[in-house]
């Protein structure tokens, strides 16, 4: 859907970003407000931020299921390797260091229960840690959903991130002021939660920004990838990465308590992928037939297991329903 402004609305808009500065596209701009009030008209970027402020961690960060998540993250320990590391970083620092690599991982984590409709838990946490999706973006940018490979993805990236800087205090001020515009549009009242986002989606930006500038082999931030962030932004904000995820992160099994069956998520599955089973009971995701004991009248414990699997395999066309498969 593309915004349709009249030629007294343009005007307004131009006079709106004659306080950016110059040195910037005027229809670049322009385009990224318009991908803006595409997000708000179709009620995306209510939903999403919905989800910022209601947000409860899946894992507490107390946990050690919490501490071992940079260990399911190749791209984590890759940064690590290359000394960006938690001990040199500063989480409330505008530069780019490790925390800009955990905290797009938490952006989309919000991004994926937005996708699904539901909390997080444990599993699908480690299935946005453990894939490529921000080696996508990294390398793609607007264009992650394109990108077919990142094996080409090597140690010179964070060499380089380390030289990038911005061209002049121009640039810099270009990007202040287009944050604030942007914000402003985003929000009729600017509270709290508002101001902490408004925070941490400019870390984002700024770490897509840098990302732009090492793509195109260049060590100074211009307006134009200043613009191509918040593209990328909006871009992601509205994109399905479900499929995107490490579905093998999903290892347990659906069971439905009416007709006691149950079924081995395959490696290209989540439990999302199934809303009910044939026989009209609900499906519950369970980690193993062990813990499938505990739900409704499930008696896997009064038949032999090997027998349950080949009965509930001969008969799961009766048994579970597919939907969303990708």
């Amino acid at each position: 859907m593309a915004l349709a402004y009249n030629k007294s609305h343009v005007r307004s808009i131009r006079g709106e970003l004659e306080d950016l500065g110059t040195g910037f596209d005027f229809e670049s701009v322009r385009n990224v407000i318009l991908d803006l009030g595409d997000l708000k008209n179709n009620g995306i970027y209510e939903e999403f931020f919905d989800i910022y402020k209601r947000w409860e961690d899946p894992i507490g960060v107390l946990t050690s299921a919490y501490n071992r998540l940079p260990f399911t993250s190749p791209l984590l320990q890759q940064a690590m390797s290359n000394n960006l590391t938690p001990e040199k970083s500063n989480i409330f620092s505008g530069s780019v260091d490790y925390f800009s690599f955990h905290q797009f991982y938490r952006f989309l984590e919000r991004i994926y229960s937005m996708n699904l409709g539901r909390g997080l838990q444990e599993e699908d946490v480690k299935a946005i840690f453990s894939s490529n999706i921000l080696e996508r973006i990294i390398l793609g940018l607007e264009n992650f959903d394109r990108v077919n490979s990142t094996e080409n993805f090597d140690d010179s990236f964070f060499h380089n991130i380390k030289e990038v800087k911005w061209t002049d205090k121009h640039t810099e001020r270009f990007f202040d002021k287009l944050h604030d515009l942007l914000i402003s549009k985003s929000f009729n009242d600017i509270g709290t939660r508002e101001i902490i986002f408004k925070r941490e989606l400019k870390r984002i930006v700024k770490f897509l920004a840098v990302c732009s500038t090492v793509n195109k082999k260049r060590i100074h931030i211009t307006t134009i990838d200043v613009i191509n962030a918040y593209k990328t932004i909006f871009k992601i904000i509205k994109t399905d990465i479900t499929h995107l995820v490490n579905k093998r992160e999903y290892k347990g099994l659906l069971i439905c308590s009416k007709c006691n069956g149950y079924y081995n998520l395959e490696d290209d599955e989540i439990p999302d992928d199934f809303t009910h089973c044939r026989c009209g009971g609900t499906l519950t995701y369970v980690q193993s037939l062990e813990e499938a004991a505990y739900y409704g009248n499930f008696k896997e414990n009064k038949i032999n297991r090997k027998i349950l699997i080949a009965g509930t395999l001969a008969s799961l066309t009766a048994a579970i329903t597919l939907i969303n498969l990708y």
